[in-house]
């Protein structure tokens, strides 16, 4: 066999085996180094991590607020957002996994409550501190983790190996081709060599040599172009490729180090006596040293004196116990002089040959504690507000939380915690407000609370647990059995399961309030009653600066007032001017307005109409104060209609009176001249012949006296001056023997219709006159239906009350017997109604009647101390209602009788 080969089948393997097992050492070595400078960075910030858990966890337990659901979970979410905000590289991060197997807090915000409990990672992590390596969505991950028991928490740590090994990985792939590469220039440097094995040799163990020195610059000089000096070519390529390859770990260990040295926490790596031999930049940023200016110092010469034996023994634990970890919190020297407290986890990776001393991780947490102490002081300060507060404070807790919204039978479970539920706390001042000791309120259960009414109390609890919060007002009882008043706002308290362990309660006394609020109703009652008791509308009114009207009180009594609803006039103030107000006299109401406007006090009478139509006086009474800028109009609205209408009949019957007397003078002296003219006219007629041509002409003369002296009589009836033969007469004969004559009377297309009260009172007046009232009232409803109709007459016995009499001037209370003429003709008007009892007043052609009629209707009535009213209106028909005193008779026959009560309020 020629040495070629032979050379070439033993070295060619060889160098082949050399190459790979180089690029495999170097690869080995970088990623174990890698690994354990990675693992190492995870421990150190899940330590950090759950530091951030145990210090929540401590301030909870300090304060007593591990059992209260609020509380815990703010100090989860706190130790979340933080635990959030450490850095893990560029793609690391931290995630907490409760032991159900839910994401408590994750970066990415859509994967918190996401359920990994089948995940192969979750069940392989247990209960303590450990490693693992994962695939998480397609994504290798590198991580540690550890469980925190107190509140059931994985604290994983965790960065995708993508990351950690990335350069090495490259490097390794590099190495690979390159090693590949090489082995097919090996082949043909080989080749080479066969030939030239002296010179080129030797200068091709020489550059091997420098060149596994580590000096990768150097180049072997190629004197040959046979397979030596492509083996030396080989040589040179590959000392390029292991220099870039050394080039890409230094940068990969410049990221490490970038990540290192821009992280918020400081790194030093002491060795077993605390000297430092290493520190990260931000211990600039952090205490102002250059790293420089730290490296060679012994560490406790900068711990505060008062620290140095605590850290000491801690240091001395760790260097102790290899692989060991241990959290510390000391007071450290900052380059100014002052003292700045750290927070670090120190491990111990002496026994490490990469860092061979011990890592110590710390951060800056002066402002945190000094907001601990700040928040120290507040709690001090919610402690003396919870005992200095004037409000009553309590708490009252379960013996054992329940769960309440999934119990089934919530009446069982009220005993239950009627039995469990005790006052655990108590301030000051609800014992003041029940005037109890506080052994006395003490461990007070719902029973005791509640033993008088254990039904009203449980109802009230179960509406607490619930709706979470429940307010109340209630009267109860001091310890001395004083009645006192309370209001309470009671709140549910739970634990982080959701459980009701209890309720927090504020009370206060509100008796006094309770009897301002009961005086208030009872003068607002008074006042409304007041209001209500009285027919006058009252009304309140603010005039604004800017002239705008604001109701600010209108009486119920408005209703009844106008028919219209209050809240019309509550909500539009115009609605009262605008509507209400009669259109004749809105003029003169706003100048009401306008003089109100300028704080002048007013006074005016003005019709309104009611919703009903119906047309109405007032008199509007008001006057203004100044408040402020505004002004207040205090107003009553009073109905002054029935005043009017008593006005007017007062005027109507003074005219009458006056023209009573006017007729009756000139009645008696018209009478005493017809007298004359009738005593000659009969002398003549004595002293002439039957035959005498002057006898008719006497006898119309003295027929012409003869009317004129029934007209004088008739007019001397109306003013009350005719001589009336006065007796007891029962209307309803009076009317039944005039019926036949009636009917004659009124003709045949008229129907005449009478209702007589069987059991009718008796009068005393002139029967004639009666008639002659008949008679007058029976042609006049004659008259008034020429086209025929229905003509009624009607007797009943009538009580006229005061309110009756308030309304109709003259009329004495008290038993008459009522006449009523009804017919069914034309009708009157107002106007016309107003002078119908006015001597010579008709509505009648010219010769067709003298007026006096009615007037004689109205003397005779009045004469015999009666009163005649009229109701009509407008192709309505008449009605006249006539009223006799009733005479007095004997008291058991007045009893059988039934009397009718006269309410009406008009005419």
């Amino acid at each position: 066999m020629r040495i070629y080969t032979k050379i070439l089948l033993v070295t060619l393997p060889l160098v082949l085996l050399a190459l790979l097992a180089g690029a495999g050492i170097t690869y080995y070595l970088s990623r174990n180094a890698l690994t354990t400078l990675a693992e190492n960075w995870l421990e150190t910030r899940l330590s950090e991590a759950v530091q951030v858990v145990a210090e929540q966890e401590e301030f909870l337990r300090k304060y007593g607020l591990e059992n209260i659901a609020a509380s815990l979970k703010q100090a989860q979410a706190d130790a979340g957002a933080t635990i959030l905000s450490i850095e893990i590289g560029q793609q690391g991060h931290i995630f907490i996994v409760n032991a159900q197997g839910l994401i408590v807090t994750h970066p990415n915000e859509r994967l918190v409550g996401s359920n990994v409990s089948q995940e192969n990672w979750f069940l392989e992590m247990n209960n303590q501190r450990g490693q693992l390596t994962y695939s998480w969505q397609g994504v290798s991950h590198l991580a540690v983790y550890q469980y925190f028991q107190p509140w059931q928490w994985y604290i994983i740590v965790t960065d995708p190996q993508s990351e950690v090994y990335g350069a090495v990985d490259q490097a390794g792939v590099y190495v690979m081709i390159l090693g590949l590469f090489g082995s097919v220039i090996m082949a043909l440097i080989l080749m080479a060599l066969t030939q030239r094995l002296t010179a080129p040799l030797r200068l091709l163990a020489a550059g091997a040599e420098q060149i596994g020195q580590g000096k990768l610059d150097t180049r072997i000089p190629v004197h040959t172009r046979d397979e030596l000096g492509d083996l030396s070519n080989l040589f040179n390529k590959m000392a390029e490729q292991l220099q870039e390859t050394l080039t890409a770990l230094r940068h990969s260990e410049e990221h490490f180090r970038s990540l290192i040295e821009n992280a918020s926490d400081v790194i030093m790596i002491l060795d077993n006596n605390g000297m430092i031999r290493y520190a990260s930049p931000p211990a600039e940023r952090v205490l102002e040293y250059r790293p420089d200016d730290l490296v060679g110092k012994n560490t406790f010469d900068l711990v505060h004196p008062d620290d140095r034996t605590s850290v000491n023994n801690a240091f001395a634990n760790i260097t102790q116990n290899p692989g060991s970890a241990q959290p510390l919190e000391f007071r450290f020297q900052h380059k100014n002089g002052s003292w700045r407290i750290l927070a670090a986890i120190a491990h111990n990776l002496l026994d490490d040959p990469v860092v061979a001393g011990v890592v110590v991780n710390y951060r800056d947490i002066t402002k945190r504690k000094q907001a601990e102490e700040a928040l120290g002081k507040s709690q001090e300060l919610l402690e003396l507000f919870f005992s200095q507060s004037i409000d009553g404070f309590f708490f009252m807790l379960l013996d054992e939380p329940i769960r309440w919204n999934n119990t089934t039978d919530k009446d069982q479970m009220l005993e239950h915690v009627f039995n469990h539920l005790r006052i655990t706390k108590v301030n000051d001042a609800m014992l003041n407000i029940y005037g109890a000791s506080r052994n006395e309120f003490l461990d007070l259960t719902g029973n005791d609370l509640y033993d008088q009414n254990t039904l009203e109390g449980k109802s009230r609890l179960r509406t607490l647990y619930d709706k979470g919060r429940l307010h109340i007002e209630k009267q109860q009882k001091k310890f001395d059995g004083t009645p006192i008043w309370i209001e309470g706002d009671y709140i549910c308290i739970y634990d982080k399961q959701g459980r009701i362990t209890g309720h927090f309660g504020i009370t206060r006394e509100i008796t006094k309030r309770k009897q301002t609020e009961q005086a208030l109703r009872d003068s607002e009652e008074r006042f409304r009653q007041l209001i209500t008791s009285i027919s006058d509308h009252i009304y309140v009114t603010e005039v604004a600066e800017d002239g705008n009207h604001i109701n600010l009180y209108i009486s119920p009594n408005v209703e009844d007032l106008t028919g219209y609803p209050l809240e019309k006039f509550m909500l539009d103030r115009y609605f009262w001017p605008s509507v209400v107000i009669h259109p004749d006299d809105r003029a003169a109401a706003t100048s009401q307005s306008e003089r109100l406007d300028t704080g002048q006090n007013s006074e005016m009478e003005y019709r309104m109409t009611k919703a009903d139509g119906k047309v109405i006086w007032v008199r509007d009474s008001a006057r203004v104060e100044s408040r402020g800028t505004s002004k207040i109009v205090y107003g009553v609205v009073s109905n002054i209609t029935e005043s009017k209408q008593l006005e007017e009949q007062l005027r109507q019957s003074q005219k009458m009176e006056a023209i009573g007397r006017l007729a009756g003078g000139v009645a008696h002296d018209f009478n005493n001249i017809l007298t004359v003219i009738i005593g000659n006219c009969e002398l003549i007629l004595s002293s002439l012949s039957y035959n005498d041509p002057l006898r008719s002409d006497i006898e119309q003369i003295g027929q012409a006296g003869e009317r004129a002296a029934a007209l004088t009589r008739q007019l001397l009836t109306f003013s009350r001056q005719q001589m009336l033969q006065l007796m007891v007469l029962n209307l309803n004969t009076v009317i039944a023997n005039m019926e036949q004559m009636l009917r004659r009377l009124i003709g045949e297309d008229i129907d005449l219709v009478t209702s007589f009260n069987s059991e009718l009172g008796q009068v005393k007046a002139d029967p004639g006159q009666i008639e002659q009232v008949i008679m007058n009232l029976a042609i006049n409803a004659r008259d008034a239906m020429p086209q025929g109709g229905k003509l009624t007459i009607e007797t009943n016995n009538i009580k006229l009350g005061k309110e009756y009499a308030r309304r109709h001037m003259g009329v004495t209370p008290g038993l008459y017997v009522m006449l009523a003429v009804s017919d069914t003709g034309h009708g009157m008007d107002a106007e016309t109604q107003s002078r119908i009892f006015e001597p010579f007043f008709t509505t009648k052609e010219v010769g067709q009647g003298t007026g006096l009629g009615l007037a004689t209707v109205h003397g005779i009535i009045n004469q015999c101390g009666g009163h005649v009213w009229v109701y009509s209106e407008p192709d309505q028909g008449t009605t006249f209602k006539i009223y006799l005193p009733e005479v007095e008779e004997d008291t058991e026959s007045a009893k059988q009788r039934q009397i009718s009560e006269e309410y009406r309020t008009g005419l």
